[in-house]
């Protein structure tokens, strides 16, 4: 028997058994086992957290899990927030408080690994569940579809959990499971705060059946619609997630797109360029781009559900270019389209036929995907690895334990950047601070307020001292290296002391070999090992941290250096040698903002 016959014969016995129960089971285990493992490289390359936004949603989950739902956002003392706030991820951080009784970091690192193993397991059962020819192909794309998609799933961010729920709503959309599209809408509505796309594709579906079918089909989109409504009546924190809503994602992006005020939002709110999304997305582009070119050679009729892919692929496309965060929903949505249209074509066309008639063709085929997607997997793991490897100890981290252990419980910080405070509120939640992940909030709260505090932490305060004690109630500062022009003004003022890096004369440079082997408030500047990463050549010193610094504002001029020990950091005899304390008796009553 030749290696065509037993080509034949094995393939032939694939048939026979794939839709039996023991091999779906054993399909279904075999994709799970090879997702985790996936995301377990990829999650554990580094032993630290990817991004500022994994600080906060994990360390929000613990607390949650602590004390219940949160009402009172008293940590974002100049926000919306403090006296409205809405958990715009509620059924997200639920899942997260599952993974907080141990260390949060790994916590949150499992967590991940676990949605990730979902969304490519869902992924899969969508194609199976729907018929889909070659599907272990088009599941191999998934995971070779760029380190943008892969690198966006790795991070323990809510997108993951929205990616999650909308790749399992598109297959029940599509087979319209109208009860089942309005559970899904509402558990969207609790989990993401783009959950409208939802309902969006809903009415979409109903316009391509009514062209495509010549019928109206109300039911999914007005399940969808009623469920996302149900979500917002339900939501813990009603009312105040109605107008959140309008704040996140009409404001939000109406700022962004016209420009009417700098809020110095995330990168992601950026356009993605056509390079980068050709250099990022060959894997979906490749299999898009043929099907174009065989649509236009050798058309043939899809069936409603390919043809309403195809339209949401499109829209999402347009999307991303305007706003590169909605690339996460563009790959995975086109690679299901990918999948359908090609298992929509005829039979003529298959692989199947090409092995019957076409040898040449099979043979030429089955070498361009042998090399073709071993190559893109390739590209695809080193950009990702890349970008997951880098991922080590955040600069912030020093600072941010260094203020935990000194900085009086329930003082507020004046902190410079609306991407502090997810750092600070990891290590702390007894102190509160100025502004928290979305500076939408706190320009939507009171835009005097925000603009006052743009002048203030870029130099331009005429009065920065008055405004920081009786504008922001606060007596600390918390600014990083960005913020050069205040730090310069607050440093000729004599009732703002530095306090970090602590200028104390018992920080003496020492060999060190990884950041851990200094004395608190300084770092090691050791160029041979990355934070976070082992290293044992001791060639590094241990210097002041360059990438924060601190101030203490007082009611009267501080005295000079040479009569003040520690340089206006006054070391107690409980304090470990190389730490400091700031001592209370400097601090006024401060009380709580109000509008």
């Amino acid at each position: 028997m030749g290696w065509q016959d037993k080509a034949e014969n094995l393939a032939a016995w694939y048939f026979s058994v794939r839709d039996t129960r023991w091999f779906r089971w054993a399909e279904l285990a075999l994709v799970i086992l090879s997702a985790g493992t996936f995301f377990y490289f990829y999650q554990f390359a580094s032993d630290h957290l990817c991004g500022t936004d994994p600080y906060y949603h994990i360390k929000f989950a613990y607390v949650t899990r602590h004390q219940g739902i949160i009402h009172n956002f008293h940590w974002a003392r100049f926000s919306w927030w403090h006296e409205h706030f809405f958990d715009k991820e509620f059924i997200y951080h639920l899942y997260l408080s599952m993974f907080t009784f141990g260390d949060l970091i790994q916590g949150a690192k499992w967590a991940t690994v676990v949605m990730g193993t979902a969304i490519f397991t869902a992924y899969f059962l969508v194609l199976r569940e729907n018929g889909v020819r070659y599907r272990w192909l088009w599941w191999l794309l998934l995971g070779s579809s760029g380190g943008y998609l892969l690198f966006r799933v790795n991070v323990t961010r809510p997108q993951t959990l929205s990616i999650f729920l909308l790749i399992v709503g598109l297959h029940f959309l599509i087979n319209e499971r109208h009860w089942i599209v309005g559970l899904l809408s509402l558990v969207y509505s609790l989990s993401y705060t783009g959950h409208y796309q939802y309902v969006g594709l809903a009415f979409i579906f109903l316009v391509v059946v009514r062209l495509k079918d010549h019928r109206w089909s109300w039911k999914p989109a007005v399940w969808a619609l009623v469920g996302m409504l149900l979500g917002w009546l339900i939501h813990p924190n009603f009312p105040n997630n109605i107008q959140g809503f309008f704040v996140q994602n009409v404001l939000v992006i109406f700022h962004q797109l016209h420009k009417t005020v700098d809020l110095h939002m995330g990168g992601e709110l950026n356009s993605m360029t056509a390079r980068s999304l050709i250099n990022v997305n060959p894997a979906t582009l490749i299999p898009l781009w043929l099907g174009i070119l065989v649509a236009i050679v050798r058309p043939f009729a899809t069936n409603t559900r390919t043809l309403f892919l195809f339209v949401a692929s499109t829209i999402y496309l347009v999307l991303t270019l305007n706003t590169k965060r909605f690339a996460e929903y563009w790959i995975p949505v086109t690679g299901l389209f990918n999948a359908f249209y090609y298992s929509s074509m005829p039979e003529s066309l298959t692989l199947g036929s090409w092995w019957k008639n076409r040898r040449w063709a099979f043979y030429a085929m089955s070498a361009v995907l042998i090399l073709g997607i071993p190559f893109l997997a390739y590209q695809s793991h080193k950009d990702t690895y890349r970008q997951l490897d880098r991922c080590g100890e955040s600069t912030y981290m020093p600072s941010a334990r260094w203020l935990a252990k000194h900085v009086p419980s329930g003082a507020g910080v004046l902190t410079c950047d609306w991407d502090d405070a997810p750092y600070l509120f990891f290590e702390s939640t007894e102190h509160d601070y100025t502004v928290f992940l979305d500076p939408t909030f706190m320009y939507f709260w009171n835009p005097d307020m925000w603009h006052r505090w743009d002048r203030l932490t870029h130099g331009k305060d005429a009065h920065p001292i008055d405004t920081i004690v009786h504008r922001f109630k606060s007596r600390f500062v918390y600014c990083t290296s960005d913020f050069g022009d205040f730090k310069k003004q607050l440093s000729r003022y004599t009732q703002a002391r530095l306090i970090y890096p602590v200028p104390n004369r018992s920080l003496l440079p020492h060999a060190c070999a990884v950041n851990l082997d200094c004395p608190d408030a300084t770092i090691c500047n050791n160029p041979k090992c990355r934070p976070g990463k082992p290293c044992h050549k001791r060639t590094g010193q241990c210097v002041p941290d360059p990438h924060v610094f601190m101030y203490e504002i007082y009611d009267q001029p501080v005295p000079t250096p040479s009569s003040l020990k520690g340089n206006g950091v006054i070391p107690t005899e409980h304090t470990p040698r190389g730490h400091a304390t700031i001592q209370p008796q400097h601090l006024g009553k401060i009380s709580r903002p109000t509008p």
